[in-house]
């Protein structure tokens, strides 16, 4: 039997938004004891994720969140 592979697509990058850090990154530790590959794809990255909330920065946010897709 091979081993285990998964993939994670997340709306927002690693160790940003609370609510992925307690849905499943605080798991990762156990996923790689039990040597279970993964990895992690976010649809937004970490320069779009910084500006996201700020006023302006319309053109990079857009682009941003296009290149997700």
């Amino acid at each position: 039997m091979g081993k285990i592979k998964v993939i994670f697509l997340v709306p927002y990058p690693l160790k940003e938004a609370p609510s992925q850090r307690f849905r499943f990154e605080q798991y990762f530790d156990v996923l790689e004891v039990s040597q279970i590959d993964y990895r992690v794809s976010s649809f937004i990255d970490e320069k779009t994720w910084k500006i996201l909330y700020k006023p302006g920065y319309y053109f990079q946010k857009i682009l941003g969140i296009l290149l997700g897709f």
